[in-house]
């Protein structure tokens, strides 16, 4: 062991008297109480690479700065400690974007194999530095300021060229005017006024809202939700819609037909009778289950998946 570790106001004093080189601080990451005092310390910190791109979208490499960062830092806490460095207090006016430069990671769908900058979106903040890493990978930040007078970010063009696809039928998510996050569908698209109308998929349509098409409360479809849907598993709890009512229901069977539809028997209680229904699972009556029906009587475990699906799905959208 070629180091020794010291609380700071020992190393202050030590070196006072016999002065020294560069300070090495580590944080603690954790105290053991019942081995007596034991610690657990960050002794390798996570390099982290950021940069404020210019108004023309380039990057200037004598611009490039660097943090110490724990491995366990989740993205949230990353982009506010580069924030808080760059003296950014209002987030609405920033974006910032990561990339890794190794893809062989546990949340390797996150990450554009073309070195292309992902945006950090809100379903991405708790994850870990640590899962997002490789031993040979590192992860660099990228910082965009609005442009007072178009009020675009300096990469606008490249990451809203997706919006070209719009039509009627076109699948994305939305966020209501509650900021909770939707998967949705366009209904409908005025192209004189550039406004879609979009409906939350398993809601009702008296929920469907008005956009402009360039409004950033419409994004990619799961960018900002997740796709549970292809998750579904034999034995599943789900909301089943029957007759105009929602009912708690169990996935009995899971079938994948000729033309490649996947379907699921779902087995349900009405009225005190056993009932099922067979629907295709990307239908809008099947939903997480108790987004629409009482949390009452769930054991604990099924408590915990509703309670962290809760970030994503409420109580529905904003009227």
């Amino acid at each position: 062991q070629d180091y020794i570790l010291l609380p700071e106001y020992m190393y202050l004093k030590l070196e006072k008297w016999y002065t020294g080189g560069d300070k090495l601080p580590r944080n603690v990451l954790e105290t053991v109480t019942d081995k007596g005092s034991n610690v657990k310390v960050d002794l390798y910190p996570e390099v982290v690479r950021f940069v404020v791109c210019n108004s023309d979208g380039s990057i200037s490499d004598e611009c490039w700065e660097s943090l110490l960062l724990s491995k366990s830092s989740i993205l949230e806490a990353v982009v506010d400690k580069i924030y808080m460095h760059l003296k950014i207090q209002n987030y609405d006016e920033s974006r910032i974007s990561f990339r890794i430069t190794k893809s062989d990671s546990e949340f390797a769908d996150l990450i554009d194999l073309n070195e292309d900058w992902k945006i950090v979106k809100q379903k991405d903040k708790n994850i870990t530095l640590e899962s997002l890493l490789t031993a040979e990978s590192s992860i660099e930040f990228l910082v965009e300021k609005k442009d007072a007078i178009t009020n675009k970010f300096p990469l606008h063009d490249k990451t809203e060229k997706w919006r070209e696809n719009f039509k009627i039928g076109y699948k994305l998510d939305a966020k209501d005017n509650k900021s909770q996050w939707f998967q949705s569908v366009i209904k409908s698209f005025d192209y004189i006024s550039n406004e879609v109308m979009v409906h939350f998929e398993g809601w009702d349509e008296k929920w469907d809202e008005s956009f402009k098409t360039d409004s950033q409360n419409l994004q990619p479809l799961y960018s900002e939700t997740y796709d549970w849907r292809s998750k579904l598993e034999i034995n599943d709890e789900v909301d089943i819609k029957h007759s105009s009512k929602w009912y708690k229901g169990k996935i009995a069977k899971l079938e994948i037909g000729e033309s490649g539809e996947k379907s699921a028997k779902i087995e349900f209680q009405m009225d005190g009778l056993t009932d099922c229904i067979t629907i295709p699972t990307h239908s809008e009556q099947i939903m997480p289950l108790c987004v629409h029906t009482s949390k009452n009587n769930l054991n604990k475990e099924n408590k915990k998946i509703q309670d962290s699906l809760s970030e994503q799905i409420r109580t529905g959208p904003a009227s």
